[in-house]
């Protein structure tokens, strides 16, 4: 009977022992194994909306400031090779801004001869950003001229260089720039514009390279009269360093 009441008290005992091992285990939550959840097989979605990167993405340049939007190859001269000339600019929806022209000798070896820096300009010409190649002084020698920007008026407004043979580059020449819309007439070696001042007055100028001097040789003014229904039209022409009026008429209006 002694026997059985000591193992029956040792038995106790153990389960007992077990039974406190047991529950400290449940109790402390680190001694808790979690086991990893595992990677999505490769034929298994993933929502990559869910995906969120802290990692900065540095901005990249836009296309247009790293290259030419236009390039034009053009012989300035029948002594000189062929130049190629680089336009710099961007893209805005239907509207164009230049702000550079690179001018080479030879592209080919990045023979850089000349860069012509201005303020942006803005026009809605995607093939030539409004630059023209062209001999507008009358020497021989093609220069060069880029529209500013495109007004509601129709006067367009250019920036002009001419070529300068003597230093073999193009030189920044502020007093074309009153020209507007000009047209260059080649065979009669002058420079042809208009200019609207409002709905009812209009002028036509045209001028030449006197002394190596621009100089306007004739003007013709229009000014509408609606109740009437005809354009009064003045004609002035240089005459011994004057601007005199030569001929004044009514022209029906059509």
């Amino acid at each position: 009977m002694k026997i059985n009441k000591r193992i029956s008290i040792g038995l106790s005992i153990v389960f007992i022992t077990i039974f406190c091992a047991g529950c400290s285990e449940n109790a402390n939550p680190q001694s808790q194994v979690i086991e990893p959840k595992t990677q999505p097989a490769n034929n298994e979605q993933v929502d990559e909306t869910k995906v969120i990167s802290t990692q900065q993405t540095p901005e990249k340049p836009s296309k247009s400031s790293v290259e030419p939007l236009v390039v034009l190859r053009d012989k300035i001269h029948p002594s000189l090779p062929e130049y190629t000339f680089k336009v710099y600019g961007q893209k805005k929806d239907t509207i164009y801004s230049a702000s550079k022209i690179e001018i080479y000798k030879d592209a080919k070896k990045n023979e850089k001869l000349q860069e012509l820096v201005f303020s942006d300009t803005s026009t809605p010409d995607g093939t030539q950003l409004g630059i023209v190649i062209e001999d507008m002084n009358f020497d021989g020698y093609k220069d060069i001229r880029i529209q500013q920007f495109l007004p509601a008026t129709g006067n367009v407004p250019y920036y002009y260089w001419l070529w300068d043979k003597e230093e073999s580059k193009y030189i920044k020449n502020t007093e074309l720039e009153k020209i507007t819309s000009p047209v260059i007439d080649a065979k009669g070696k002058s420079i042809k514009s208009n200019f609207k001042e409002n709905a009812a007055t209009y002028y036509d100028y045209e001028y030449k390279y006197i002394s190596s001097k621009l100089t306007l040789i004739r003007e013709t003014e229009r000014i509408a009269d609606l109740e009437k229904k005809v354009w009064h039209v003045t004609i002035k022409e240089l005459i011994e360093n004057e601007m005199k009026v030569i001929k004044k008429y009514d022209e029906e209006i059509k």
